[in-house]
């Protein structure tokens, strides 16, 4: 904002989303930060551990003040520090802001347009390409606490396409694990403010696909389908409990039209503290495999027979 606001004239409106892993990617450009009080230098490599669990083995009063310096000591080292060349600054900021830590939006429609060239808008794609099939999976935490740094999540997708056609059917099933313990954290951490037992991770789950959804079940259970739609997706929801050490699998039908052509799917990942496994294998209707993928994507991506690109 400074850079801009100095090269331009112009004040900048506009809203900025930074996470740890983002702030991790800030200190690799900006420097260390300093926190006296407790002896501990933060870094690119040691930030996010803190700010995600670390902060939290304090006493409130002295967690707030630990927070205040971090900020402030970033915010100075940007405003008043030499910051290095773009040329310097792209490649250690780049994993960040590709993999949604550090987003953007602005309110002038030249200054959103580059934040969408450079892949800063951590938007849902909006997916106008014929024969292209695209979801998108966010867990958003129900539970008043930290608990997300527990969950680990694998994504298996299993669509059925016609070429010639698009006629298309898919199953998905979202594992969702817990890996949070029992004891051992504070309540800010493990505990929640739902009257649940401690280290349960209660979330509302939204699934965004291209296909409608036609049934949805919970470890086998048949649920309520409340279909809505969003850009161009249909969008299913459900609010779950994991409770610590378990895992909890969410399945979902689905069947539709996509436009004839060669199968494609764009993939949203949702930045999360673990990275989600993806795995998809795109079959035909006899059987035959279109194309397969395993892997930990971390940016938005498309998906096809030539392997795995840059949505942006």
């Amino acid at each position: 904002a400074q850079m801009y606001e100095t090269a331009t004239g112009r004040s900048v409106d506009g809203v900025m989303v930074i996470d740890p892993a983002g702030i991790a990617g800030l200190l690799e450009v900006t420097g260390a930060v300093r926190l006296d009080d407790i002896g501990v230098t933060l870094n690119g490599s040691n930030v996010e551990d803190f700010l995600v669990l670390g902060q939290y083995e304090f006493a409130e009063n002295e967690r707030e003040d630990l927070l205040e310096a971090v900020t402030e000591q970033t915010v100075d080292n940007i405003v008043n520090g030499s910051l290095p060349a773009p040329q310097r600054m792209a490649p250690a900021l780049a994993p960040a802001v590709l993999g949604g830590h550090i987003s953007a939006w602005a309110l002038r429609p030249e200054e959103q347009e580059l934040l969408e060239l450079v892949g800063m808008d951590a938007s849902l794609p909006v997916i106008t390409e014929p024969a292209t099939d695209g979801f998108a999976v966010s867990s958003n935490n129900g539970s008043g606490n930290k608990i997300e740094s527990f969950l680990e999540r694998t994504i298996d997708y299993r669509p059925v396409i016609d070429q010639t056609t698009g006629e298309a059917t898919a199953t998905m099933t979202v594992a969702l694990t817990n890996n949070a313990p029992t004891t051992g954290y504070p309540d800010d951490v493990i505990g929640n403010i739902v009257d649940a037992p401690t280290g349960t991770h209660r979330m509302t789950l939204e699934i965004f696909t291209r296909i409608a959804a036609t049934e949805i079940r919970v470890d086998g259970e048949v649920v309520p389908l409340f279909l809505q739609t969003e850009l161009g997706y249909f969008v299913v929801n459900r609010q779950l409990d994991v409770p610590a050490g378990e895992t909890v699998l969410v399945d979902i039908d689905m069947a539709g039209q996509l436009s004839p052509g060669p199968y494609q799917l764009v993939y949203r990942p949702q930045p999360l503290p673990n990275v989600d496994t993806l795995v998809v294998a795109a079959e035909t209707g006899g059987g035959s495999s279109i194309w397969s993928y395993e892997g930990q994507p971390e940016r938005r991506s498309i998906l096809n027979s030539d392997g795995i690109s840059a949505y942006r």
